[in-house]
């Protein structure tokens, strides 16, 4: 049987909006996520939570 989805709020950066999404896995909800705010998904690490990578000088 597979897992229920989980719902989640997400925020658009430039607004109040908030926004519901719901996805059985992290992947589903960036998915979704991204398609909801027409944001261009960026590959990441399997394990990464989606922290931006600090650029050392």
């Amino acid at each position: 049987m597979a897992p229920r989805p989980k719902a989640f709020k997400i925020r658009s950066l430039r607004g109040p909006q908030k926004y519901g999404v719901a996805g059985r896995s992290l992947q589903e909800l960036l998915r979704k996520g991204g398609k909801l705010l027409q944001v261009l998904p960026e590959p990441a690490a399997p394990g990464d939570i989606g922290e931006p990578q600090r650029a050392r000088l």
